[in-house]
């Protein structure tokens, strides 16, 4: 293998070509910089192994003929280098009303193409400047340690399907220095340079000023807050699990029933967490949960065993302290 470019130095060192040479990977590709540059840097370092490789692209027909270009872009790309391509378009009729909602259908796409394909990965192109936006995004809106994690590394589609970003520790500027120094042209989105969208400012406006300004390494700063909030996580993850097997007694979608005498000992950080995962794992309204009822659901929680107290939470929720019991129900 001839002299690697410093982008394909960084990805051999978060994800060898050993590593997935007698695996199935499919690459999503966008038609973008960032996943072309994935695209060639996979090519460039993939080893002769018994693992196929394929490209997977989604047309979300949001952009009309633009996105229709994107696709054959990508198609062109995938031809040009002999690999396999699968598409996904969305329906005519789809009426997509956030961006969380269009990345549910891209990833169930995803996951089809990857059974179709017997892919055991599916590596997606997110980047360093992703996680730093990511974070930026929920600290403006309201997070907790979670969401300080960023964007996860790994991420499970079904029981055999798994999402995995090679580049969240690379720079978006060094992936287009790469694709320049190859002449690999890539397609360019016009919607991202929209500052009207939130992230598109802090892309823009807000990490240009905080590196002009206060620190040119705050991208780098941000994703190591990631990793630690990562290893926060886990930590947190452990811990729940145990607090399942001896606090938790009934769990249905409209009932949770906690033995009071295993939230007694955790200390505040831990237990607001918990209630965070249970919430979460209910499906319960959180946006109205500010730090005043976490704290008051704390102190229910806590009570003494004689005093009774009947608590009303956003959602409908009634949290109950009932002896040796604490009751979290939803009627309906």
């Amino acid at each position: 293998m001839s002299q690697l470019h410093a982008f394909e130095r960084q990805l051999e060192d978060d994800w060898p070509g050993e590593a997935w040479r007698d695996e199935n990977v499919l690459c999503a590709v966008s038609g973008g910089a960032d996943s072309i540059g994935l695209l060639r840097g996979m090519l460039t370092l993939r080893e002769e192994g018994a693992g196929n490789f394929a490209v997977a692209h989604y047309n979300h027909r949001l952009r009309g003929d633009a996105a229709d270009r994107d696709e054959a872009f990508v198609a062109q790309v995938a031809a040009q280098f002999a690999v396999p391509l699968e598409v996904g378009r969305a329906a005519p009729s789809a009426d997509l009303s956030s961006e969380a909602e269009a990345r549910e259908e891209r990833y169930d796409f995803l996951n089809d193409a990857a059974r179709r394909s017997g892919a055991r990965y599916v590596v997606t192109a997110h980047t360093a400047d992703d996680v730093a936006e990511t974070i930026l995004f929920r600290i403006f809106r309201g997070t907790g340690v979670a969401g300080l994690a960023g964007i996860p590394r790994l991420r499970s589609l079904s029981n055999s399907v798994t999402i995995i970003r090679p580049l969240l520790t690379t720079r978006r500027a060094l992936i287009r220095e790469y694709l320049t120094a190859i002449d690999q042209p890539h397609r360019e989105d016009r919607s991202n340079q929209d500052v009207s969208f939130a992230r598109n400012r802090l892309r823009y406006e807000l990490i240009p000023q905080l590196e002009a300004q206060h620190n040119p390494q705050v991208v780098d700063s941000l994703v190591r807050l990631a990793t630690q909030a990562q290893e926060m996580t886990m930590l947190f993850d452990e811990e729940f699990t145990q607090f399942e097997q001896v606090g938790l007694l009934v769990r249905n979608t409209a009932r949770v029933e906690i033995r009071r005498v295993a939230v007694q000992r955790l200390n505040p950080v831990l237990l607001r967490e918990f209630f965070l995962r249970i919430w979460k794992q209910q499906a319960w309204p959180m946006q109205a949960m500010d730090a005043a009822k976490w704290r008051q659901l704390a102190t229910c929680a806590t009570a003494p065993s004689h005093e009774q107290s009947l608590l009303l939470l956003p959602g409908g929720i009634r949290a109950e302290n009932q002896g040796e019991l604490l009751l979290l129900t939803r009627p309906g």
